[in-house]
């Protein structure tokens, strides 16, 4: 692509393999660096331009050093790419990194977008776009199968935030609405991931997810729809995608899950069960009577999944065989969903389903537990085992005694 070729020109950087005086003499083409830190002394000598879409090579591995404040401020919002990594993007804890522009002029407000890559983000991302839409402008994705740049995993770590802003009007540096994450593309299937891990803080308006996406949330993992922190955000399944969401255990996601039409989402729950995991709902997303969605639960366990919004998943048949998903909007259909669950020994069941009331260590109400029937429990034969073993080792105590 010549354009990605003419961007990579424009970002000047040094290797951290030079010495200070040849850092300040040398401007060495991102393309052909290998490790390339970006410090404050850096942007302050000019060895960094700020108002140039951002591009790295393929082979890049760029790092935003702690105390470093580096911001792209596009002046030409016609671009049709702000940022795109090709490579290793770090941001070191204590730092701050931005994309934004003051103006848009491109009529295709569709394609200008951020694209991610691999990222790893201790400290603090910025991607701000003029925009009259959050699902045209301002937005953030990682995604291949396109054209649009390569497959890669963000992670925030913890103590990082990716902030993800959008501005309604031309020249206005009011930063007063968010725009979503997209993993993924419409059309394509993709390898990427974003993944919250515990302490970490997004704040974006949803998480998009496409065929083959996944996104992992961590406890105390923070995510915010919008700037004031009043609202949270939500997750989509989009049309016809097969996605994957992963929770740690005693994550607490205080939203809905959307799946939309006849996607397939895969809920993955981490094998220790030390904490529940709650999740707000589970709703559909969908405009057309008889579609169907596919809901799959790895790792399951008991008394362990805990659905604050029982209301939107309904048991329709005594032996817990069909479930129906509430509709996100009155506008739309409810939408009936197939329920499948492997546990930890990779046992599979897909009926039995049943709710459980779930209680607080003050006895408050929670919610419900989406338990199952066929949860396997342990035969007479496991109990003589287990019973055996015990004994055994009381013979060993009182030997040790």
């Amino acid at each position: 692509m010549k354009q990605d070729n003419r961007l990579q020109t424009k970002l000047s950087v040094f290797s951290k393999r030079l010495s200070a005086i040849a850092s300040a003499i040398c401007f060495i083409p991102a393309v052909m660096a290998e490790d390339i830190i970006i410090t404050q002394e850096g942007i302050d000598m000019g060895l960094f331009p700020t108002n140039e879409s951002f591009s790295t090579g393929q082979y890049d591995n760029v790092t935003v050093a702690s105390g470093t404040d580096y911001i792209i401020d596009v002046i030409d919002g016609s671009q049709r790419w702000q940022f795109i990594n090709n490579g290793v993007f770090n941001i070191e804890s204590g730092a701050y990194f931005k994309v934004s522009n003051s103006a848009h002029t491109e009529s295709s407000g569709g394609t200008c977008i951020n694209i991610a890559g691999t990222m790893n983000i201790a400290g603090e991302a910025t991607f701000l776009r003029y925009g009259t839409s959050l699902y045209a402008c301002g937005l953030f994705l990682a995604h291949n199968g396109y054209s649009y740049g390569p497959a890669g995993t963000v992670t925030v770590d913890n103590g990082g935030i990716l902030r993800v802003y959008y501005t309604p009007e031309v020249g206005s540096v009011n930063e007063q609405a968010t725009a979503r994450v997209f993993i993924g593309y419409s059309g394509s299937t993709t390898s990427s991931k974003l993944v919250l891990k515990s302490g970490s803080t997004l704040v974006a308006q949803g998480v998009e997810l496409y065929n083959g996406a996944a996104l992992r949330v961590e406890k105390n993992a923070s995510l915010y729809g919008n700037l004031a922190q009043t609202a949270t955000t939500f997750v989509i399944v989009n049309t016809s995608a097969s996605a994957t969401i992963e929770f740690g255990d005693g994550a607490n996601y205080k939203e809905s899950i959307l799946v939309k039409n006849d996607s397939s989402v895969t809920i993955s729950f981490d094998e220790l069960k030390d904490e529940n995991v709650t999740i707000k709902s589970i709703v559909s997303y969908d405009n057309q009577e008889g579609n169907s969605t596919k809901v799959n639960f790895l790792n399951f366990a008991n008394d362990y999944l805990i659905l604050t919004d029982s209301d939107t998943v309904v048991i329709n048949d005594e032996d817990g065989s069909i479930l129906q998903i509430a509709a996100f909007s009155s506008s739309w259909e409810a939408m009936e969903a197939i329920f499948t669950a492997y546990n930890e020994e990779g046992t599979g069941f897909s009926d039995g389903w049943y709710f459980e009331e779930a209680y607080g260590d003050d006895g408050e109400l929670l919610g419900v537990y989406l338990n199952n029937s066929n949860f396997p429990i342990p035969e007479p034969a496991d109990f003589a085992f287990i019973f055996g073993a015990l004994a055994l080792v009381g013979v060993l105590a009182k030997r040790k005694r």
